[in-house]
């Protein structure tokens, strides 16, 4: 079948031996045809976009020296930081063909995922909690509110950080990403101390401008 985008994914890279090299400007274009297919002619990649998607795009393909230079770990998931519509979700959107297919992730927003628990319970986080759950991204970390059911109040997506946090060491267990418009002082004044700290030892920040 033939391809709507003048770049492809085997376009991103050449094959020497059975490493793929990657060029990362074609990796910018696969990105950009994409970005404006989905969200529209007026998305662009200015120079921050470029310095953030590097991180995310070196991380996806798990180029183990330049994470090593970067400080970036395949132990931790990812936090996309920045200001609203920085490009942090489409980034995570846009960069995820280029994860291998067992840490393909899924994106929920904490609200909606708030308003499941608010629908059925603790039903609604199971297949976030367990060892066999797919690798997920928690968007717009601070937008949720208190979820209630039944009269009981959960903060949810404190649950759920917090039992991946004790698994943190559990190669096989998945690692997940969040991305978030609060600043880290933010983040300690709506969750509290101990969230902050769970944060930092389990994510590499990327900071988008």
């Amino acid at each position: 079948m033939m391809s709507l985008f003048k770049t492809n994914l085997e376009d991103t890279y050449n094959l020497v031996n059975t490493t793929k090299q990657y060029n990362f400007n074609t990796c910018l274009s696969f990105i950009l045809e994409r970005g404006k297919k989905l969200y529209g002619d007026e998305f662009i990649i200015n120079q921050f976009h470029k310095d953030a998607l590097y991180k995310v795009l070196i991380y996806a393909i798990e180029d183990p020296a330049t994470l090593d230079r970067l400080d970036m770990s395949l132990d931790k998931g990812l936090l996309l930081m920045g200001a609203p519509n920085s490009g942090k979700t489409a980034a995570l959107q846009l960069v995820k063909p280029f994860f291998s297919r067992k840490k393909q992730y899924d994106i929920k927003t904490c609200r909606s995922l708030v308003h499941d628990f608010m629908q059925r319970g603790f039903d609604a986080t199971i297949g976030f909690e367990n060892l066999n759950a797919k690798p997920f991204c928690l968007d717009n970390l601070g937008k949720e509110q208190l979820a209630k059911h039944y009269g009981y109040s959960c903060e949810v997506v404190n649950n759920i950080i917090e039992s991946h946090y004790e698994q943190r060491f559990d190669q096989s267990y998945p690692r997940i990403h969040i991305t978030t418009s609060l600043s880290p002082t933010e983040i300690e004044d709506r969750y509290g101390q101990h969230f902050r700290r769970m944060l930092q030892q389990m994510f590499n920040v990327v900071v988008f401008k």
